[in-house]
């Protein structure tokens, strides 16, 4: 596992601001947006991508870009922890 943990912080409204979430809570955002809010075109065009992209992110091929993170009410953030001395 690399020394940095990259999580992202929620930023919803009606939510606990700072909240930090593992990356399965970010794709279960996704799925649970495109279920319930009209599918992937509908989250791919308010996120300014392709439906293509939306798929590639939802299946671990790319990495979710900033505008499709503001779409998820999330923004990514970058965190480092100590590592104790071997």
């Amino acid at each position: 596992m690399p020394r940095g943990v990259l999580k992202s912080v929620a930023k919803m409204p009606g939510r606990a601001s700072n909240r930090l979430l593992s990356v399965i809570d970010v794709y279960a955002r996704l799925n649970a947006v495109c279920k319930d809010r009209g599918g992937k075109q509908r989250l791919a065009d308010r996120a300014g991508v392709s439906r293509q992209f939306v798929d590639a992110v939802e299946k671990g091929v790319k990495r979710p870009s900033p505008s499709l993170l503001r779409a998820l009410g999330l923004e990514e953030v970058t965190f480092y922890k100590e590592i104790e001395n071997e």
